[in-house]
């Protein structure tokens, strides 16, 4: 007989679409455990550590630390008071728990809280509805009611008024002539026009005419952050392929300091910066 395997095993449990389906911000008991799953299943050699450092008859202070195999690193700490109601085992527990759950974090392994539709299981989406298109009547321009009736003194609308008129009268009249000829150029066309068009206040921006930005970074252009800047695990990757950095140590020795506490896109903005302004100085 085949030996039972467990659920991480044979790929058919999925902590993370649990997580995803969950409410909240993943700091209680259950996502906290969830989150530990999801690490276990990408990286099943991670080594977590906890320590008691307080433990008194007011206060409990727990620190974790979580090691990954490529020298990725997060560590955190809580605390919890004690009461006269506690149980002194249970609060421990709960505390060192809530300690994993801060070094989860600072390695990129947090949720992110949804509302409305997105939070809601994935529904496939309906079929699209053909629609015959229906022909539009042609409007005959209207007068502008503004201006229908000058006020004394005034025989006539401003320019751009009249100028907003003409471009109207323009659109609205047909021109069966122009479709059965040759398509006229846009140099060809400029020529033709009468030097006494009226200019007006707001003109037209053609698709050619319109430039957009250059950005250099696609996911600054959407406002998302990148990976490596929320994981520590995807910050270790760029890394290794950007500077051929494996630990902390060779991190901190190249910028020179210790990054403590810092997040994964901070240090990176370390990184970018240090290395930037030496090819400065060697160039």
């Amino acid at each position: 007989m085949t030996p039972p395997t467990h659920p991480l095993q044979d790929g058919n449990f999925d902590p993370l679409a649990m997580l995803r389906r969950a409410r909240g911000d993943g700091s209680d008991v259950r996502s906290i455990k969830l989150r530990m799953l999801w690490l276990r299943q990408r990286i099943p050699e991670a080594r977590v550590t906890t320590t008691l450092v307080t433990l008194d008859e007011r206060v409990v202070v727990m620190a974790a630390a979580i090691t990954l195999p490529d020298g990725g690193e997060g560590a955190g700490h809580a605390a919890n008071r004690v009461t006269d109601d506690d149980d002194l085992a249970e609060l421990i527990e709960r505390t060192e728990l809530r300690a994993i759950g801060r070094a989860l974090d600072i390695l990129g392994y947090v949720v992110i809280g949804q509302e409305g539709p997105s939070a809601a299981p994935d529904r496939p989406d309906p079929a699209p509805v053909v629609r015959e298109p229906t022909p539009l009547a042609r409007e005959r321009p209207q007068p502008d009611p503004e201006w229908e009736d000058a006020p004394p003194g005034q025989s006539s609308p401003p320019g751009h008024v009249q100028a907003i008129r003409a471009l109207r009268e323009r659109e609205g009249r047909g021109k069966p002539e122009e479709s059965a000829s040759e398509p006229v150029r846009d140099g060809q066309r400029d020529r033709q026009q009468p030097a006494n068009r009226p200019a007006t206040s707001t003109p037209r921006i053609t698709p050619r005419q319109e430039k957009r930005p250059a950005s250099s970074d696609p996911e600054t252009e959407r406002g998302e952050p990148k990976l490596e800047d929320v994981s520590w695990t995807a910050f270790w990757e760029w890394a290794r392929a950007t500077y051929q950095l494996t630990s902390r140590v060779q991190l901190e020795e190249m910028l020179g300091q210790s990054i403590g506490q810092k997040s994964p896109g901070e240090v990176r903005s370390l990184l970018l910066t240090h290395n930037s302004g030496s090819e400065s100085d060697d160039s």
